[in-house]
C-alpha cells in the first residue's frame, strides 16, 4: 500500500469518526407551550423519547403566557405554539398562522377551592384564579359561572395569574379562594385538603387545544411542521 493511500484512507476514517450526519441535519425549532402540564404530555413525550432528533429536529419547549406566545410566534421567535387558544384567537384576527392539529377536544382543567367552600354557588363574592381571561381556562370558567346563573363581572373576581403552579400557589395561600388547575397541579391540591368542586370535562364544555404555526419554512424541504406531527407519540 503506497504512501499516499495510507494517507487518503486515515484520512477518510477520521471524517468518518467526527462526522455525525443526524446531527449535522438537525433544525433547531421553539415550540411555546403554557407551561409542564397534562395538556402538553405528547409535546414533552416526543422531546423525551428522542422522536424529534429522529425526525431531525432539535425542539425546544419554552413555556409562555398566551399573549406572550401570541406575539413570539408572529414575530419568529418561535416556530410554533401550543397554547391552548391563543394562536387561533389571533389567526381570527388576521395573523398568518395556521392550526396544525389539536391535543384534545375535551378540557382536562378542574376547578379547586377552599375546603369551607362546597358548591360552585358558594363562589359569589369569591376571587377566583384563571391563566387569563382570554385564554382557554379564563373561557371555560366564564361559561360555567353562566351556567349556574352568575354573574361573571358582578358576582365573581377573576384574576389572571399565569400559570398552573402559581395558580395552585396562590390557593393554597388563601390569596384567592378559588382556582381552575391542570394535572399535576390537580393531584398535589387533592394532597394539600382542597376542595374539587368541578371537572370542566364532565359539564359538557367543549376545548380544542391547538398548535399553531406562522406558514414560513426553514426550505424547499419537507416543512418543519410535518416532521414536527411525525415525532408525536
Amino acid at each position: 500500500m503506497t504512501a499516499r493511500l495510507r494517507i487518503l484512507l486515515c484520512g477518510l476514517v477520521l471524517v468518518a469518526a467526527f462526522t455525525n450526519p443526524g446531527v449535522a441535519q438537525t433544525k433547531k425549532v421553539r415550540i411555546a407551550i403554557p407551561g409542564y402540564t397534562i395538556a402538553m404530555v405528547s409535546l414533552l413525550a416526543a422531546k423525551m423519547n428522542g422522536y424529534y432528533v429522529g425526525e431531525g429536529l432539535e425542539a425546544e419547549l419554552v413555556a409562555m403566557q398566551a399573549p406572550t406566545a401570541n406575539l413570539a410566534l408572529v414575530a419568529g421567535n418561535v416556530e410554533f405554539s401550543a397554547v391552548p387558544l391563543a394562536g387561533l384567537t389571533t389567526a381570527l384576527r388576521g395573523a398568518p398562522l395556521k392550526v396544525l392539529f389539536c391535543h384534545f377536544d375535551k378540557p382536562q382543567h378542574v376547578v379547586f377551592a377552599k375546603p369551607e367552600i362546597q358548591n360552585i354557588q358558594m363562589l359569589r363574592g369569591k376571587k377566583i384564579a384563571v391563566a387569563g381571561l382570554g385564554v382557554i381556562d379564563g373561557i371555560l370558567m366564564k361559561e360555567l359561572l353562566t351556567m349556574n346563573g352568575i354573574d361573571v363581572n358582578r358576582d365573581v373576581t377573576l384574576l389572571s395569574m399565569g400559570a398552573s403552579d402559581t395558580r395552585f400557589a396562590a390557593l393554597v395561600s388563601g390569596a384567592v379562594d378559588a382556582a381552575v388547575l391542570i394535572a399535576p397541579h390537580t393531584f398535589n391540591a387533592k394532597e394539600a385538603g382542597l376542595k374539587e368542586l368541578v371537572a370542566l370535562k364532565t359539564r359538557g364544555l367543549c376545548c380544542r387545544a391547538a398548535a399553531s404555526w406562522p406558514g414560513r419554512t426553514f426550505s424547499k424541504e419537507v416543512p418543519p411542521w410535518s416532521k414536527s406531527l411525525s415525532a408525536l407519540p
